[in-house]
C-alpha cells in the first residue's frame, strides 16, 4: 500500500463543506457533550481535531472554556461559519504539539481523529504532548475505532445513503494489517457526475495505546463501550477511554 496518505489540507478540501451530512453523529452528539462537560465541570478544555465544532460548540456553551486544534484549514473555515461570536478559540495547529499556552482539564479527540495521525510515533508524540499540557488530575479522553474488529471485518464496499432519486454514496476501503492502516474512498454519484474523497486512519491496538498513556505519565481510569458510559465488552466495536495525569513518574 501506498504511505502517500496527503495532507490535512490535501483530504479535507473538498470533503469540510459537506463533512457534517456525511457523517451524521447527530444521535450522539448530546451524549458526548454530557461526558466531557461532566468531566471538564467548567474547566479548560482542549479538541484535537476539532473539525467543524460538532462537540466543541456545545462544550462552550455547557460553560466550559474551549480551545480546539485542526489541521485543516477548511474544516476550521466550516467551525467559524458555525460560530460568528467565536465561543471556541479555534487553532490552525498539529495535534501532535498543540501550539496552546496554559494547562487544560480536559483534553479529547472524538471519533476517529486521534487516527489520523498516520504513524505510531506520530501517534505517541500527540499522548505525551496532551500529557505535558494536563494539569495534574486532568483527564486526555480519546475516542476510537476498536483495531482488531475493524482490521479483520474486511468490507471492500459498503453502501451510503441515498440522498436522492439521481444520486449515490458508497465507499471502498483497503486494510494493511501490519501497518494498522485503513484506507477509505468515499465516492458520490449524482447528474453532476463523480466526486471521490479519500479519508485514512492508522487504527491502534488497546494495549498499544494503553502504554502510550503509560509513558505519558497517564494512568487509564475509564474505558466504556460509548459515551454513556456503557460497558466496554470483547464484541464492542469502539471505546472510550480515560486517562488521568496522576503527577507520579511514568512507569512500564
Amino acid at each position: 500500500m501506498s504511505s502517500d496518505y496527503g495532507t490535512p489540507e490535501d483530504r479535507y478540501s473538498d470533503i469540510s463543506a459537506i463533512y457534517d451530512d456525511l457523517y451524521d453523529f447527530t444521535a450522539e452528539t448530546e451524549e458526548t457533550v454530557s461526558f466531557l462537560a461532566k468531566l471538564a465541570s467548567g474547566g479548560r478544555v482542549l479538541e484535537l481535531g476539532v473539525g467543524t465544532g460538532r462537540v466543541a460548540l456545545p462544550l462552550a456553551e455547557r460553560g466550559c472554556d474551549v480551545t480546539g486544534v485542526d489541521a485543516s484549514p477548511d474544516m476550521l473555515r466550516m467551525l467559524r461559519t458555525k460560530d460568528p461570536g467565536r465561543k471556541v478559540k479555534a487553532l490552525r495547529s498539529d495535534m501532535t504539539a498543540p501550539e496552546v499556552d496554559g494547562e487544560f482539564d480536559v483534553i479529547y479527540a472524538v471519533w476517529n481523529s486521534f487516527c489520523e495521525l498516520h504513524t505510531q510515533e506520530r501517534q505517541v508524540a500527540c499522548v505525551a504532548s496532551a500529557a505535558r499540557l494536563l494539569r495534574d488530575g486532568g483527564s486526555l479522553v480519546l475516542e476510537t475505532s476498536v483495531a482488531h474488529r475493524a482490521l479483520t471485518e474486511q468490507r471492500p464496499i459498503s453502501v451510503g445513503p441515498f440522498t436522492g432519486l439521481n444520486a449515490a454514496t458508497f465507499q471502498l476501503m483497503r486494510y494493511d494489517q501490519l501497518d494498522q492502516i485503513v484506507e477509505y474512498r468515499h465516492v458520490f454519484l449524482n447528474a453532476d457526475g463523480v466526486k471521490v474523497m479519500a479519508s485514512t486512519h492508522r487504527l491502534v491496538h488497546l494495549t498499544e495505546l494503553d502504554l502510550m498513556a503509560r509513558l505519558g505519565d497517564l494512568e487509564l481510569t475509564a474505558r466504556h463501550g460509548d459515551w454513556t458510559g456503557g460497558p466496554f465488552h470483547a464484541a464492542s466495536a469502539r471505546h472510550v477511554s480515560v486517562y488521568t495525569k496522576t503527577g507520579r513518574a511514568p512507569s512500564c
